[in-house]
């Protein structure tokens, strides 16, 4: 048995078809081998990009929850104090998505978020996807997160698609004029 067949040497007055053809395919196998390479390394920044967005939602996490404790404590000078930092800066976070303008950079100042909008959204689902589904943990966390709209509004589409894709979260409208109603619609 032969490991391999030589190939016959085409001759240089062969048809064009004939030369052509093995170069057409090393140039496919070379293109497909870059794309992958192109794709590794763009996976890789991907990856990269996310972890640096997550960190810095974490870090701005902390420092959010150091100082609302501080001023919840400060309030409540005989009291103990309990709270959940991450679900109060996840909601803010969510209006933050919807903000612009002024409000957008005091909300950012206030919950120390830094970078871009994709960053924060990105940086929330991955400490959303870390919490909820730790590699060495013995427990299962369910985060519910939901924002409402005034029915009848105008919402951006884009804003609805964040919340679904990066904070996992529902939006969803209600007549908040019917406060028995949307109260019990909220709280379900």
């Amino acid at each position: 048995m032969v490991p391999f067949s030589r190939q016959k040497e085409i001759p240089n007055n062969a048809p064009h078809s004939k030369r052509v053809l093995p170069a057409l395919i090393l140039a496919v196998c070379g293109m497909t081998m870059l794309g992958n390479t192109r794709s590794a390394f763009s996976q890789e920044a991907a990856n990269t990009q996310t972890a640096k967005a997550a960190s810095s939602v974490s870090s701005g996490n902390n420092q959010f929850a150091f100082d609302l404790f501080k001023n919840v404590a400060s309030a409540q000078k005989d009291a103990n104090v309990f709270f959940s930092p991450v679900s109060i800066s996840m909601a803010l976070a969510m209006t933050y998505a919807g903000s612009e303008g002024q409000t957008r950079k005091q909300m950012a100042q206030v919950l120390h978020l830094t970078g871009s909008q994709q960053d924060v959204a990105s940086g929330f689902q991955s400490l959303m996807a870390s919490m909820s589904q730790p590699a060495d943990a013995a427990y299962q966390l369910k985060i519910a997160n939901a924002l409402w709209g005034q029915e009848g509004e105008h919402f951006q589409p884009e804003f609805v698609s964040l919340m679904h894709t990066y904070y996992s979260g529902d939006f969803d409208t209600l007549d908040f004029a019917k406060t028995p109603e949307s109260l019990a619609t909220i709280n379900h």
